[in-house]
């Protein structure tokens, strides 16, 4: 670090006027791996397979917050000559590992899965058939991103409340603008087309994210690839996904907490919506469908059933 050491990272580091998180600084310490410290190694339980890392985390979210303290393992294993450690696989994961923490400084809450029991997978907030399972979204920085070789895209959703996804790529329907049809790029390609698409249910006020999500480089290896089967009920897959973010107040996921909302039958349920297919929120009030999905772009039919 450029000013590190005792003299500027001391005992009052983090409440003091002239330095620290205060001055959006960043306490990040890098420990080396030891061998063992991968998935299926002799230290896996001790590190999380290699991928341990710990973050703050402030209580909104923005690229402007203070900055904050960050501990990740780093680099490639110790015992590879100097030369090789840069690109021993384990490098690629502490980056992402790193990435994953320093979003936390920023803010960030985890990304996963809303699994809600029955036939309804978008129950409010605060009902008791209901939970998050945290982290299971490997597509998302902020999920089990630690199963990625390479580094996974931060979610639409994740960047608009960072407030880094320009306006341009994000189209917002309401019922006052009436039904509407939407394209929309995959979510890691900057072009003139928006990349995220954000329905407004009219009775519940509900935000719904929808972005289409394709290969962007990372890969997945030991989950065998995507689609993944993740349990016998759920499958993660490439395509469009609707999410959702937790709410002050909910009983059962953070505030912020980025929630894929899982499509399908409770028993065979996947991560996302295929083509041709449709999803309608629990009020009946706003359905999202894919009309096509391929060649870059995912076109979606927003509509206002039962208003």
């Amino acid at each position: 670090m450029k000013r590190g050491g005792r003299a500027h990272y001391g005992a009052d580091w983090f409440t003091s006027s002239t330095r620290g998180p205060g001055k959006r600084e960043h306490l990040v310490v890098l420990f080396p791996y030891l061998r063992g410290d991968y998935p299926g190694g002799p230290r896996e339980t001790d590190t999380c397979g290699g991928t341990l890392g710990l973050g703050s985390l402030p209580s909104k979210a923005s690229r402007d917050n203070p900055g904050g303290w960050s501990f990740s393992l780093f680099g490639g294993p110790n015992g590879e000559t100097r030369s090789s450690r840069f690109t021993h696989p384990q490098y690629a994961t502490a980056v992402s590992t790193l990435a994953h923490e320093l979003g936390h400084n920023m803010g960030l809450e985890h990304s996963g899965v809303g699994w809600c029991t029955g036939s309804v997978p978008d129950r409010p907030f605060t009902s008791s058939r209901c939970g998050a399972v945290e982290g299971l979204d490997p597509m998302d920085l902020m999920g089990a991103d630690f199963a990625a070789v390479g580094t996974a895209p931060l979610s639409g959703a994740q960047k608009k409340r960072l407030g880094v996804l320009p306006a341009s790529d994000v189209v917002t329907v309401t019922k006052k603008g009436g039904a509407r049809t939407v394209r929309i790029s995959e979510r890691h390609v900057a072009n003139s087309r928006p990349r995220l698409l954000r329905a407004v249910d009219p009775k519940t006020g509900q935000y719904y994210y929808v972005e289409f999500r394709r290969p962007s480089g990372a890969r997945y290896p030991s989950l065998g690839g995507i689609p993944w089967r993740a349990a016998s009920d759920y499958t993660v897959a490439y395509g469009v996904t609707v999410s959702r973010l937790g709410r002050v107040g909910s009983t059962w996921a953070y505030p912020g907490e980025h929630l894929i909302v899982p499509m399908g039958k409770e028993s065979r349920r996947h991560s996302n919506l295929s083509r041709g297919s449709s999803f309608t929120t629990r009020s009946g009030a706003l359905r999202l469908t894919v009309q096509s999905a391929g060649d870059g772009v995912a076109t979606v039919r927003v509509t206002f059933p039962r208003t």
